[in-house]
């Protein structure tokens, strides 16, 4: 025996059937069960997904959309970018990453030793007074410590090869004398630096090194080496800045192999081309540009300007779109596994290390804060270890 209840609106006590009621309720529940498979049927949109979907052009736009208001802290950025990479790590079921677990948490503990990621520079250690009072406006600024405007560079970068390289492996920092690099800070605490270096099944070698001395200066260099199996560009990134002088310099270049720099700017300029119109305060005067073209290409960046806005607007967007185009020329380029041509982009890796370390100016900006014993095996045993004992300024390109 079926019992009815009587319904009726409470408002305004009008009596409603129940199988109105019943109704009201069905179509109500189809209608949220529609929007929710509405709602299910979009990807979500986070930065990396956006940037996938757009053209190199339209980068540089989702980039200063992304950092928006907030120019003051680039962490917002590459938050974004972290959040990003993991959630497409957690959703595809087939990644070209094929690290296993050991070697992430190798990788993992060598992400976290010595401190790092850092989160406060040392402080300011300049002595000039006359800079000292020209920033007297700023509260605190003798006592503060200033930002590590390249530690974002530095995290960006892990996690990117983490994702995005196959069986990437943290292979030490030791010379071939069983000298460790990785770590090295001055006994009164006002400087310090520190190294990581990589390989995976596209790069022979990665190299990353940061220099923090408080306002002094900051710095940050990274290098990527594809095997000798690839005849590409070698990348290479080094970013200055000296925050208490106001001064810093932006470069970032696809550095040639080849002896001749036509053979270079025939496959590779057009997209160091696009990479720096998308950011016109990058555009290199003819006084920043560095002219030796046996190890610079005519189109990289090498800028110098004041503004630290420039490290947030532009310099890390051109460095994300160089890492990003350097990669995929590795990935879309077929290997040669001939014996001679292996050989034959071994000696100009080699070459190209021998002729740097001779003339990289790091070598006695080091060895003043470090010892020059120190800064000299630091240059040519690893920064660019390749030009073994030849320490001399000889023609190696011959």
């Amino acid at each position: 025996m079926m019992i009815r209840i009587p319904f009726a609106c409470r408002s305004c006590n009008i009596p409603v059937k129940p199988y109105l009621f019943s109704a009201l309720v069905s179509i109500i529940s189809i209608f949220f069960s529609i929007c929710d498979h509405v709602a299910n049927s979009f990807p979500v949109e986070t930065p990396r997904s956006l940037l996938s979907r757009f053209q190199l052009s339209d980068e540089h736009n989702l980039h200063k959309a992304l950092v928006g208001k907030r120019r003051e802290n680039l962490h917002q950025l590459l938050y974004a970018y972290k959040a990003d990479l993991d959630l497409e790590k957690s959703r595809s079921s087939s990644s070209k990453q094929s690290t296993d677990e050991d070697l992430l948490k190798e990788i993992e503990r060598a992400e976290r030793a010595y401190g790092m990621p850092w989160q406060r520079s040392l402080r300011s250690t300049f002595q000039n007074d006359d800079v000292i009072e020209s920033k007297a406006h700023i509260e605190g600024y003798k006592n503060s410590a200033p930002d590590l405007c390249y530690m974002p560079f530095w995290e960006w970068q892990l996690e990117y090869m983490k994702n995005n390289l196959s069986n990437l492996s943290y292979i030490g920092c030791s010379t071939q004398n069983g000298d460790d690099m990785a770590y090295r800070e001055t006994s009164d605490g006002k400087g310090r630096i520190h190294s990581i270096c990589f390989q995976s099944d596209e790069y022979r070698h990665i190299r990353m090194t940061y220099y923090d001395q408080g306002d002094v200066g900051q710095n940050f260099n990274t290098m990527w080496y594809p095997h000798y199996t690839y005849n590409l560009p070698i990348l290479g990134v080094n970013l200055l800045s000296r925050s208490v002088l106001n001064k810093h310099l932006a470069i970032i270049d696809f550095q040639p192999l080849h002896k001749a720099e036509n053979d270079h700017v025939k496959l590779f300029s057009s997209i160091q081309r696009k990479i720096t119109k998308l950011y016109p305060e990058l555009e290199s005067d003819p006084d920043d540009r560095v002219l030796d073209l046996q190890v610079f290409s005519k189109n990289m960046i090498c800028k110098r300007f004041s503004r630290e806005a420039v490290v947030i607007d532009s310099v890390f967007p051109a460095f994300h779109d160089y890492v990003l185009e350097h990669v995929n020329l590795v990935h879309t380029t077929d290997p040669d596994e001939s014996a001679n041509a292996k050989e034959a982009v071994m000696k100009r890796h080699a070459a190209y290390d021998l002729y740097s370390a001779v003339r990289d100016p790091c070598r006695l900006a080091l060895g003043k804060v470090f010892g020059n014993e120190w800064a000299n095996d630091f240059v040519f045993e690893f920064l660019y270890p390749l030009c073994g004992e030849r320490r001399t300024k000889e023609d190696y390109w011959g």
